[in-house]
């Protein structure tokens, strides 16, 4: 159940807070390492890549992102990137609704696995934008040809978990479960695979469960943080060889999808 509190209550229970702001946190509260926060604050993002047994540099240590930390440490994850991206140019209505409608809507973007379909980003091999996503939408478990509707809810729970269909440009076609998590403002969802994934639907590349996508959200006093990484568990070297550019391609496009669903919502 989300509380909805008055303009009073709110004032009540911080003095220093007026009318349209919120209690978020600094960026340097959740960023302590120096030199990343400089690169957010310059740059807007700070990025690293990932080839051998994998330890998250620049995840921010809140409740949810501890075990995001944690699943990638024991996955033994051994190949991949992380993005950790602050936008700040957010539409003005983001900032004036209600703390608890602003935490339901993103939570319900997370969960709007359709509007992934079709999602481009931009090749640097061929040079031009390329679909990402051909297929995408929410499963019952086991049977992915029954094809439901996006999982919207009305309140946001602390967890969640989803099966979810896509057909993309590198894997084709496969299955993942998508868990979510909500702690406060801030929320998580986490993506792996059912399936083994296999290059061109022939070659298998990564085991069923060895390949994890994190997207972590947390909004805070000058805009939203969002942390993206893929990773997986692979000795494949014909595949490593490649998959550093691919796998920052889709963290990249994934962000930017974030941003604009978000920019439709709450336009």
């Amino acid at each position: 159940m989300i509380k909805k509190f008055s303009a009073i209550a709110l004032l009540a229970l911080s003095p220093l807070l007026s009318w349209g702001e919120t209690a978020f946190s600094p960026l340097e509260a959740l960023v302590k390492d120096s030199a990343i926060l400089s690169d957010l604050q310059t740059n807007g993002e700070n990025i690293v890549f990932h080839d051998g047994l994998i330890t998250p540099e620049t995840l921010p240590e809140t409740v949810l992102n501890n075990n995001i930390k944690k699943d990638m440490i024991e996955g033994n994850l051994t190949l991949g990137m992380e993005g950790l991206y602050l936008v700040t140019d957010l539409p003005d209505s983001y900032w004036n609704v209600e703390d608890g409608q602003r935490t339901l809507t993103l939570y319900n973007i997370l969960r709007s696995v359709s509007t992934l379909e079709g999602l481009e980003y931009y090749s640097q091999t061929s040079k031009k934008m390329k679909e990402l996503f051909q297929e995408s939408w929410a499963m019952e478990e086991g049977n992915e040809k029954k094809k439901l509707p996006d999982p919207l809810v009305t309140s946001v729970p602390s967890h969640d978990l989803i099966y979810i269909h896509q057909k993309d440009n590198r894997f084709s076609k496969n299955q993942y479960t998508m868990e979510y998590y909500s702690n406060g403002p801030n929320l998580a969802a986490s993506i792996v695979n059912l399936s083994n994934l296999r290059v061109a639907g022939m070659f298998k590349v990564v085991d069923s469960g060895d390949m994890q996508i994190h997207l972590s959200v947390m909004p805070v006093q000058e805009g939203i943080l969002i942390y993206v990484t893929m990773a997986a568990a692979t000795d494949t070297s014909s595949f490593r060889e490649k998959a550093q550019q691919s796998f920052g391609n889709r963290a990249i496009a994934l962000k930017e999808w974030f941003k604009t669903r978000l920019d439709e919502e709450f336009n």
